[in-house]
């Protein structure tokens, strides 16, 4: 799960909007808001397979992961469905 995980929190991470960044430049390269919107779906579903008794196990994965898109500055990316 890890390596699912971690992966999929990076490139949300990366095409977010952080404010408090001193490397925040207007015209700045970043990964397009689809590459987030797939791996929040990705995400999602990697949730939807793992039980209930295994989820308590992973909180400290899964949390950090699932705030971060909720962080998201696209509402296309937020996972909110």
């Amino acid at each position: 799960m890890p390596e699912a995980v971690l992966p999929l929190k990076a490139v949300l991470k990366d095409t977010g909007v952080d404010a408090n960044d001193a490397m925040m430049m207007v015209g700045a390269v970043k990964p397009p808001k689809e590459h987030a919107f797939v791996a929040a779906h990705q995400f999602r579903w990697l949730l939807s397979q793992v039980n209930y008794p295994k989820l308590g196990d992973l909180c400290w994965l899964v949390i950090p992961c699932a705030l971060t898109a909720l962080d998201h500055w696209s509402p296309d990316v937020k996972l909110d469905q």
